[in-house]
């Protein structure tokens, strides 16, 4: 499993293209999360566009593939890719979306 952070470098880009560029974003990860590739999605609450995706792969290469695929790759946004091996996992974990 991966933990991917996704920095969008927005000062490159007009209002107008960011937002185009952002709606694609949103239906390539959810297009991605419907997939079963994402876990988990969520934007930073303490760090201006940026967001986390949870994701599935257990090999980092399948994951850069999608990832190339998103709308602001490959210089519009900086992705850190962290393997991430979950120990233990809440029962109530659902509890916590939106939150």
């Amino acid at each position: 499993m991966y933990l991917l952070k996704i920095k969008i470098k927005d000062n490159q880009l007009s209002e107008s293209e960011n937002e185009k560029l952002f709606a694609e974003h949103r239906q390539w990860f959810g297009n991605e999360f419907k997939k079963g590739n994402f876990l988990m999605i969520g934007p930073a609450k303490d760090e201006d566009k940026t967001g986390y995706i949870f994701a599935k792969e257990s090999n980092k290469e399948p994951l850069k593939d999608i990832i190339k695929n998103d709308a602001f790759y490959p210089d519009k946004a900086e992705y850190i890719i962290h393997q991430f091996e979950p120990k233990a996992i809440a029962d109530n974990i659902t509890e916590y979306k939106g939150n």
